[in-house]
């Protein structure tokens, strides 16, 4: 005798890791949307990453390298990020396991952070109100397209290859143009995140997701030819 089983539990059981931290980001949505405060906390400030001191701002700095990937400021947001995130991670998850998934997401999650507060550490001078402004930035989309550039490599696909390099090449004209913007208005179109993508957070989540990968695959690769001899 045969059973359909429920389709929702299968994947939940098959990518136990997509599923926890989409459960976490959903959690995070609800507790952030209760409390703004907490919003502004975990997202990224890039003037406090780099911080050498060990005061507050130093610490909330270095912790919101994690946490800005589970926070969202829209529905919107929210929804779109996690909608691709449930595919393509589960994409990558298939190919590395529960562990080792959950390494390449945390570890890709912090080196985004890194490439992309140090790109936005200086300020960005307003015009219209004579003030220096810092860009924030916030949101799973940094993780997903680590997940993107890889799966690919991960199912052997070349047509997902070819989609990741193209969204690669696309994302990363959107954030040279915005780099090299004048206006600051101009700017915010292209990068603030409080409206619009982030596109150098997607940049180097790209950049972040291929390295971790490709260092997850050498040791794969290592352990592999030590069993062998």
């Amino acid at each position: 005798m045969y059973y359909l089983q429920n389709p929702i539990t299968s994947y939940v059981k098959t990518y136990r890791a997509t599923t926890l931290i989409t459960i976490c980001v959903c959690i995070m949505y609800l507790i952030t949307s209760r409390f703004p405060l907490a919003k502004q906390i975990f997202m990224i400030h890039p003037q406090f990453v780099f911080l050498a001191d060990i005061s507050y701002l130093s610490i909330f700095g270095k912790i919101s390298l994690i946490t800005h990937m589970f926070v969202h400021l829209n529905i919107s947001h929210l929804l779109s990020n996690v909608v691709f995130f449930l595919l393509f991670g589960a994409i990558v998850e298939r190919r590395l396991g529960y562990k080792r998934f959950m390494i390449f997401l945390l570890v890709s999650c912090t080196l985004t952070g890194i490439l992309w507060a140090g790109i936005n550490i200086e300020p960005v001078f307003n015009q219209h109100n004579n003030t220096e402004e810092y860009f924030r930035v916030a949101g799973l989309s940094g993780v997903l397209f680590s997940c993107i550039a890889v799966s690919g490599w991960a199912l052997s696909s070349q047509y997902l290859t070819y989609y990741g390099i193209t969204l690669f090449c696309i994302e990363l004209a959107q954030a040279v143009n915005s780099y090299f913007a004048q206006d600051v208005d101009l700017i915010k179109k292209i990068r603030d995140t409080t409206l619009y993508a982030a596109h150098d957070a997607h940049v180097a989540g790209y950049i972040a997701g291929i390295v971790v990968f490709s260092v997850l695959m050498l040791i794969e690769r290592r352990n592999r030819d030590v069993k062998s001899n």
